[in-house]
């Protein structure tokens, strides 16, 4: 019976055995064309960078055409730019079979672009090593990036300067407050205590000296509140003492208002910069007014010591707790405060609360300057 496609059953010749074996094995270019590829920026190159295959998003993406391309050195036509030698990444991945990564590399026209590299090796008919390049543009994504970190740095340095004059200013009251006001009730006073012990007969003369004895009394009472004043504006202790007295005074000075049982563990002999002892005595002095106001803690607990190259101050109470949503929305200007302060030192502070489960604050600072 004659075979439809070879009437005479003539064996194929070794050409029509090549064209059929063309038809059946398509050339490398052609195994990795078609509608869907053509969706993706694909160029394959082979072990010496000659680049034989560049689809139209590759034209698009690159500027360069497939006639351009095509034969050239990848390396040379895109400028591109890797953390190692081009050499090291060609021949580490024939082995590792796989890299994935950013790469910076310039359009024809000049202006870079940045792309997420995906590179396999794969190999032609004749087992040479070939390298399938698949690329996506994030340009626009690495520049609102660097927009945002730029915006976020200014952002901190603006909070840092805002935490600077905020201490500036409440020292500037409390220097106020002492010389102008201090001085200014001492000598009311003065005034009403000598009045206070002129004779004066009679009944008026008794119901004067009572009143008299109110107003020295309520002189008393401005001058206590002045200088609690003071003290909470601008701590004498964070300009006199070691930052464990500081610490173990402010201890002292919540427990004669707080209803808590409060421990402390200082690691004695730590010796931090001046602006990380400021910091963290201001965090301490925040934590224990909210935990003394708001807590409603049976248990405080105070510790600090050296955690590597750090100091870590750890606040934690068995209070009501706090909703993080709510401090994670940044309404809190004594928290935000506690976190600028670190920050602004190359620290970080952490809250972790639940409701009902109480707070625990954690703060830590470099034990030296940041530009020590």
């Amino acid at each position: 019976m004659a075979n439809s496609t070879n009437p005479r059953c003539v064996p194929p010749s070794s050409t029509t055995r090549s064209r059929q074996s063309e038809r059946k094995s398509p050339s490398f270019p052609q195994s990795f064309s078609g509608p869907v590829l053509e969706g993706a920026c694909i160029a394959a190159t082979d072990a010496q960078k000659r680049i034989l295959l560049w689809n139209r998003r590759a034209e698009k993406t690159f500027g360069w055409s497939k006639t351009e391309a095509q034969g050239e050195k990848f390396d040379r036509l895109l400028k591109a730019k890797f953390e190692h030698p081009i050499e090291e990444l060609f021949s580490g991945k024939t082995h590792e079979g796989h890299w994935r990564g950013e790469m910076l590399t310039g359009h024809k026209d000049g202006h870079a672009i940045t792309l997420m590299a995906d590179w396999k090796v794969s190999a032609d008919e004749q087992g040479n090593a070939l390298f399938l390049l698949w690329y996506t543009d994030i340009s626009e994504l690495k520049r609102a990036q660097a927009t945002i970190e730029s915006q976020s740095l200014a952002l901190r340095q603006l909070n840092t300067r805002l935490v600077t004059a905020l201490d500036e200013e409440r020292s500037r009251i409390a220097r106020e407050f002492h010389d102008q006001l201090g001085q200014a009730l001492t000598a009311a006073k003065l005034n009403l205590y000598q009045a206070s012990v002129i004779p004066r007969p009679g009944v008026a003369g008794r119901k004067l000296h009572k009143l008299l004895k109110q107003a020295i009394s309520a002189m008393d009472a401005a001058t206590t509140l002045t200088q609690k004043l003071c003290t909470d504006l601008r701590p004498a202790m964070l300009d006199d003492a070691s930052l464990e007295e500081a610490i173990r005074w402010h201890v002292r000075r919540i427990k004669g208002w707080a209803k808590a049982r409060l421990k402390l563990e200082v690691e004695p002999d730590l010796h931090i910069s001046r602006d990380a002892s400021e910091a963290l005595v201001r965090i301490l002095q925040e934590s224990l007014t909210n935990v003394a106001r708001h807590a409603k803690a049976k248990k405080i607990r105070v510790t600090l010591f050296r955690s590597e190259k750090y100091a870590r101050l750890t606040i934690r109470d068995n209070g009501r707790g706090m909703n993080m949503r709510k401090i994670g929305s940044g309404r809190s200007l004594g928290l935000l405060g506690m976190r600028e302060r670190a920050a602004a030192l190359g620290g970080d502070v952490e809250i972790l609360s639940q409701p009902g489960r109480g707070t625990t604050v954690i703060a830590r600072v470099p034990i030296e300057a940041p530009d020590s």
